[in-house]
This record gives structure tokens, C-alpha cells and sequence, in this order.
């Protein structure tokens, strides 16, 4: 007895470089492309930046975004093509989708030659298209649900020269060295998604940069600098405070503000014989203040107190000893 499941389709659809061409012409829409909605009019994006509406519905819409306010709602049986042109030869397409799934099962043969293929089911999760280059393939599971109806961050590194594909699910690479639909694809052209119950997407963007490049070695992705933290990738300090782009998130610091870093201040009084520490501190970020005689030896910091930050600034006071050797203290935010 067959099963009617409850999915959605997305289907990154990439054409031949002859299509890429024409449709670059008619939209000017190209690599790298970035659409977080903000600016788009409230309504249907039919024949807006390279966006056109096959069937059903698809609109900006306020009150359920990822980031700031808007969105690109998909209504029940709907399909919305983006066209967007590209010569790289690693693309990476990133968004975030908010979705449950719908009552229809997709038929692979049949689909016009594409790239990637990946499948929404809310009983199988997300799932993606393993193709043989042929036009068919097996479909494989990611092991990431979608239950909760919360949003799910979407990347897909692709590869034109060898064709093959990569799978990221909210950060963390799921699947790898996926064989796309068709071998013909030689170029970006655009997506297609199709949607069977009303879903949300966010964030969209097509870049030759990934999650996985990190160009002025700050610690984060080049991709996620721009899109999640507002931070150049090519300077490793974008607010120029000394602090790098990445020790202030991991600090809970804003990198885009030179008034925000973690900073320990000391100051000694030499009539009560005592040591003042001074610090601010970001709400829910776990501290160490630690300390040592020799600074050369990384080894011996120790610790000396532990608390948890509240968002307002933290002061500890310490017995000098004047005949004491010297002595030299730091703050650690302790890894979440």
C-alpha cells in the first residue's frame, strides 16, 4: 500500500551557460546575488529582481523573517523561479527556510535537467537528490529534522568542474561529494522552489564565497561575515579596536563597534594594600580570571575566579602583598 507522504520541493535549478546568458541579460540579476528582502515591496515578487511567479503564490511579507522584518512567503501549491547568472566555478547558495512540508511526492526522471535537488519532508526530514548525471539518482537523508516549525539555514557548495555538490545544514556539512541531476549543467543559472503548503525563505544568496573560506583568517567564514555579522572578510579587525572579528563573537562583543571589546582594567592602591579588577561583561557569557608570575610560561595561568557575566561590570578586589613577586592577571570567556 503506497504512503502519501507530506513534503516539500526545493529545486536549485541550473541550466546550460548558453540559458545563464539570456537570462542575465533579461534580469541583470549575476553572481554574487544577495536578497535579504528588506528593501523588496510588500506583495507578490512577480518580475522583481529576476523573480517571477509560475503558479500559486509568492510575496514579501512582515512578521515572519529570519533577520529584520521581511520574508518570501510561498502560498499552498505554488512554484516561484529566481534567475541568476554565474560564471564561477564554486558557487555557494545559502538561505534560511521555514517549513513543514506538503502533500505531494516529487517525481525525479522527469524533472527538467538541474543541479541539485533537495526535498523537504516532515516525516523523512531534509533530503537531498545524490544524482547520477543522467537526469535520475537516489535520494539520501541528511538526518536533520524539521519538527518544531523553526527555521533551518540552508547551504549548497557547488561545483561545476567536477559536479559535484555539498550539503550544509545550519553550519555543519551533512553531505558531501553529491553527484548533481545532470552532467550537462555547465553554469548557475537560477532556483526553482516549489512548495506544496504555505513556507517562508530568508537570507538568499549566491556567492563564490563559502562557510568554509575564511580570507583575513579572523576565524569566521568569509559568507557568514557578511551575511550574519556585518563584518568585512578581508579585514580580520572591522571596528579596528584590537580586538579580531572572531574573539569578539566568540567574546559576545559587537565586531562592528570600536566601543565594544573585552578589556580587563587593573588598578593598585598602595594605602589599602589592594588590587582592583575591573571589567564589563556581556549577559549569559561564562568568565575565568586567571593569573600568573611568569608570562612566558604558558602553562602556568591559573585560575582564580569564575562567574558568569550579567551584562553590567564585574570588580574584584585582591590582597597586595608588597613583598610579593610580580604578578600578571587576564580575563577568559570560557567556550559555551
Amino acid at each position: 500500500m503506497a504512503v502519501l507522504r507530506r513534503i516539500a520541493l526545493i529545486v536549485l535549478v541550473v541550466m546550460s551557460q548558453t540559458m545563464n546568458l539570456t537570462l542575465a541579460e533579461a534580469v541583470g540579476a549575476e553572481v554574487p546575488f544577495l536578497e535579504d528582502f528588506e528593501s523588496l515591496p510588500e506583495g507578490s515578487v512577480d518580475g522583481l529582481d529576476g523573480w517571477s511567479v509560475a503558479r500559486g503564490e509568492a510575496a514579501v511579507a512582515a512578521g515572519s523573517a529570519r533577520f529584520g522584518v521581511k520574508a518570501l512567503r510561498t502560498g499552498e501549491a505554488s512554484e516561484v523561479v529566481l534567475a541568476v547568472a554565474g560564471s564561477e566555478n564554486v558557487v555557494w547558495v545559502d538561505f534560511w527556510v521555514m517549513t513543514s512540508g506538503g502533500p505531494f511526492v516529487p517525481a525525479i526522471s522527469p524533472l527538467p535537467k538541474k543541479s541539485v535537488v533537495l526535498i523537504f519532508d516532515c516525516f523523512e526530514g531534509i533530503q537531498a537528490l545524490d544524482g547520477d548525471g543522467m537526469g535520475g539518482g537516489t535520494i539520501v537523508n541528511s538526518g536533520v529534522a524539521l519538527g518544531g516549525g523553526g527555521w533551518h539555514r540552508i547551504t549548497a557548495k557547488l561545483d561545476f568542474d567536477v559536479k559535484t555538490w555539498d550539503l550544509y545544514l545550519d553550519g555543519l556539512r551533512r553531505l558531501a561529494d553529491l553527484g548533481f541531476h545532470s552532467d550537462d549543467i555547465a553554469g548557475l543559472s537560477g532556483m526553482v522552489r516549489t512548495a506544496c503548503d504555505q513556507s517562508h525563505l530568508d537570507a538568499l544568496s549566491f556567492t563564490g564565497m563559502g562557510l568554509v573560506d575564511d580570507t583575513d583568517q579572523d576565524g569566521l567564514g568569509d559568507l557568514n561575515e557578511i551575511k550574519v555579522y556585518g563584518t568585512d572578510p578581508l579585514l580580520p579587525d572591522t571596528d579596528g579596536d584590537g580586538m579580531s572579528d572572531g574573539d569578539e563573537i566568540a567574546a559576545g562583543t559587537q565586531p562592528t563597534d570600536d566601543r565594544s571589546f573585552l578589556y580587563l582594567t587593573i588598578s593598585a592602591s598602595h594605602v589599602a594594600s589592594t588590587i582592583r579588577l575591573f571589567a564589563p561583561t556581556v549577559e549569559g557569557k561564562a568568565y575565568e580570571l586567571q593569573s600568573t608570575e611568569d608570562i612566558g610560561i604558558p602553562e602556568s595561568w591559573h585560575p582564580l575566579a569564575t562567574f558568569m557575566g550579567d551584562g553590567l561590570s564585574w570588580v574584584w578586589v585582591l590582597s597586595a602583598d608588597p613583598d610579593a613577586a610580580k604578578c600578571f592577571y587576564r580575563l577568559v570567556v570560557l567556550p559555551e
